[in-house]
């Protein structure tokens, strides 16, 4: 530094003079400042450099503070989505449940409306068959009765009629069971359903019971007749008595018979469900009539 100049002032009340020197500064001591200069800006470059790799600054992209507004928002939306997902796999799930089932009821229904048709046919075929039975056995019945010296039995006319009278003890029960499992009349047929008129009474007993002539008369049948299996029918005169479903037969067409003589044996031949005998009585006029008046 060097003072190159003087400047004279004038004093207060031009008493005093005042020098002023000028300072000036050399070229040495200006570059100095100017390399102090450079170097605290390099410094505090490196410093601030230094703040922002650290993320003193400025904040990083990955460090971000998040709003929990903003994150509670994002996570609701991911389980929603998770939820919406399992959803639509569940609603999967179940349509395919529902065709499955879809399809077994169908393969039901066709199985059912199968069975069905199988039934009707051989419910058919079964009615079919008793028909020709009954036909085979109408032509029977009237052979027998005309063999045992009476009028053929009037299939057309055959029904409920009027009790024929009988002393006391003139007849009895056909076997030591008198269990009656179906009354004589009307009722719903056992076999095929529907209504049917019942000629007799069923006496259930067991299978190979003994069956006896339930008064005196001639055998004007023995055999098979229809609906009624292995039958049996005696002429009394008057009246008549049946005894169907039989498993053996025992007495023949033209046998004396007196009551309590073996004439066959309890089976379930015939339309039957179940070991019995089917013990009816017929009118002089060929309608049938209830065989327990007989008993007294």
């Amino acid at each position: 530094m060097s003072y190159d100049t003087t400047t004279i002032r004038p004093g207060w009340h031009g008493e005093t003079t005042t020098i002023i020197k000028t300072k000036h500064v050399t070229a040495s001591n200006t570059s100095r400042k100017t390399r102090l200069i450079v170097i605290a800006t390099a410094a505090v470059a490196t410093v601030v450099a230094a703040a922002v790799s650290f993320g003193f600054l400025v904040p990083s992209a990955t460090q971000a503070p998040l709003d929990p507004n903003l994150a509670a928002a994002d996570a609701a939306r991911e389980i929603g989505n998770t939820d919406v997902n399992v959803g639509l796999a569940q609603n999967a799930n179940a349509a395919s449940t529902i065709e499955q089932v879809n399809v077994a009821a169908a393969d039901a229904l066709a199985a059912d409306t199968q069975v069905k048709a199988q039934l009707a046919l051989a419910k058919q075929t079964a009615v079919s068959a008793g028909q020709v039975g009954l036909a085979e056995a109408k032509a029977a019945w009237a052979k027998a009765m005309k063999t045992a010296g009476t009028s053929a039995y009037k299939w057309a006319n055959a029904g409920s009629g009027a009790p024929v009278p009988v002393p006391d003890g003139a007849f009895i029960w056909p076997t030591k069971y008198t269990y009656i499992s179906s009354p004589f009349g009307w009722r719903t047929d056992p076999v095929y359903g529907g209504s049917e008129f019942h000629t007799g009474v069923d006496l259930a007993t067991p299978c190979g019971t003994p069956i006896y002539a339930s008064g005196d008369g001639i055998v004007s049948y023995s055999g098979w007749n229809g609906s009624y299996g292995n039958y049996i029918e005696i002429n009394h005169g008057q009246l008549s008595t049946g005894y169907g479903h039989q498993s053996k037969l025992v007495a023949k067409v033209g046998d004396h018979v007196s009551q309590g003589d073996l004439i066959g044996y309890v089976g379930s031949t015939g339309k039957s469900t179940g070991c019995h005998v089917h013990f009816l009585a017929i009118n002089g006029k060929g309608q049938y009539f209830d065989p327990t008046t007989l008993i007294h």
